[in-house]
């Protein structure tokens, strides 16, 4: 059991890590270039939408993009899993801005499978935010269960927003 609590420590301070180091990549861009990244979130989206690995899932592939926190654990985990390994690629390829997109999904599921990193990711999403008039392709109500845990939009009366 306390093999199991290390590695779900461990877990949650790479979570952290990962998301601090996206935020605070993102904090100076200007807001056109926020929307550039989230234009690319949606371009990496459509991009795996294709694959032959989201056609085997449709059902957890959708849920991961539009309400990751209603994941059983072990699909999200899965997903966090292969978004990693997309990471890797567009790392390798250097694809910056495809790899910020993607990080924008894959900051979703880290909050999702570690709820104490909510605050941090809604800090993350209001600098996203300021992209929000200077994008064209990403689909703010598509994704609007998702975004109202980050308090990026507002909440459908009866459910409560994070504490900020």
């Amino acid at each position: 059991m306390l093999g199991m609590f290390g590695k779900n420590k461990k877990r949650l301070a790479a979570a952290r890590q990962v998301i601090a180091k996206f935020h605070e990549t993102i904090q100076p861009y200007p807001d056109n270039e926020i929307g550039e990244t989230l234009d690319f979130a949606e371009i990496v989206r459509f991009d795996m939408a294709v694959s032959e690995t989201a056609r085997e899932a449709e059902e957890v592939f959708e849920q991961f993009f539009t309400n990751p926190f209603g994941m059983n654990e072990a699909q999200l985990h899965a997903m966090l899993d292969w978004c990693q390994s997309i990471q890797s690629q567009f790392a390798t390829a250097g694809d910056g801005m495809r790899l910020a997109g993607l990080m924008i999904w894959r900051m979703n599921g880290l909050c999702a499978a570690h709820l104490e990193l909510l605050p941090l990711g809604a800090a993350t999403w209001r600098d996203l935010e300021r992209g929000k008039d200077h994008t064209s392709e990403f689909d703010w109500q598509r994704y609007s269960l998702c975004l109202t845990k980050f308090g990026v939009l507002p909440a459908p009366s009866g459910l409560e927003q994070p504490q900020k």
